[in-house]
């Protein structure tokens, strides 16, 4: 009968083994930490244009809307655009109003959210 120490998964598996990972895998996992790295290293950066920032929206407010997304999501959506880097280039007035209206059905639906000056000046 074997003993937990003994018992591993097949190499070739993509699972990690049960009990008793060997020293390699463990040196394995700790080398592969990102914390040397810099930002540009380990961030995916893509840019957004006007028209992609719209649709993107207009699908976040359609959704809570239906009912179909929880307000969480929009709360995701408007971090998201808040943390794009070149907002202040691609932000006019329409794009403005969709993500105020986002913000104003996140309040109404209970979450309490200081305004932001960008979207409400």
């Amino acid at each position: 009968m074997a003993t937990k120490k003994s018992i591993r998964r097949d190499a070739t598996s993509d699972e990690l083994p049960l009990v008793n990972q060997s020293q390699e895998r463990r040196e394995t996992i700790k080398g592969s930490n990102t914390k040397g790295r810099d930002k540009e290293e380990s961030a995916t950066y893509v840019k957004v244009g006007k028209d992609e920032l719209l649709v993107f929206l207009l699908n976040v407010r359609d959704k809570l809307v239906e009912g179909v997304a929880t307000p969480i999501y929009g709360m995701a959506a408007i971090k998201c655009l808040m943390g794009l880097d070149e907002l202040y280039g691609i932000i006019d007035e329409e794009v403005r109003e969709l993500a105020r209206d986002i913000w104003l059905r996140l309040e109404n639906a209970g979450l309490q959210l200081k305004r932001p000056p960008l979207l409400f000046t």
